[in-house]
Formats: C-alpha cells, structure tokens, sequence
C-alpha cells in the first residue's frame, strides 16, 4: 500500500504572528468587558463622554475620570465604536492626542 505524503506547511512568520496579536488585541476592544447597564464599564462610559464633551488631550481627560488601568480599555472601547473621536490622520494616537465626544 501506498500512502500519498503531503507536505507539512511551515509555521507562520514572525511578522504575520505579532500583526494578527496586535488585531486581536485591537479587536478585543470592540465590546464592552461588562454590558450590564449597571456595571462600572458604563459609569466610566459616561463619565468619559462627559468629560469629551469639550476637546481634551486624552490623558489629561482620562486622568480626570479615574485610574488610567482601569479607564483605557472603556476608552479604547469608544475610540473603537466612535463614540469618542480622535484625528489620527495627522499623527498616530498618543496620550497628547485630542479626544472629543462625536454625539
């Protein structure tokens, strides 16, 4: 009997990892960690519109709001549904990056 031997495909390259780690990473940000409209997500939610009401660096505007670990992924979040804007065609978003609510 013959057996037909395909070849093994190689394991991806380094540079396709890491990118795909940097969408998942990106992607994770797309939902809510807690969608309960009583969860602390949401009061960070709304503080956070708040404080964008007016054009704010975004550091100084998460500041303001509360711990920078516990704010940024509720931030990310609404850079990320375009609840908040921020013009990253002329620079690459930074914590001196302008930040304002879109609603």
């Amino acid at each position: 009997m013959r057996v037909s031997r395909t070849p093994i495909s190689s394991a991806p390259a380094i540079s396709s990892s890491i990118s795909c780690r940097k969408g998942l990473i990106v992607a994770a940000q797309e939902y809510p960690p807690c969608p309960s409209r009583d969860s602390p997500w949401t009061e960070r939610a709304d503080s956070l519109r708040q404080v964008f009401a007016e054009p704010l660096p975004l550091l100084e505007g998460e500041r303001t709001v509360g711990d920078p670990i516990a704010v940024l992924p509720t931030l990310y979040h609404l850079l990320w549904t375009h609840t908040l804007v921020a013009d990253l065609d002329s620079a690459p978003l930074s914590a001196s990056s302008v930040v304002e609510d879109c609603g």
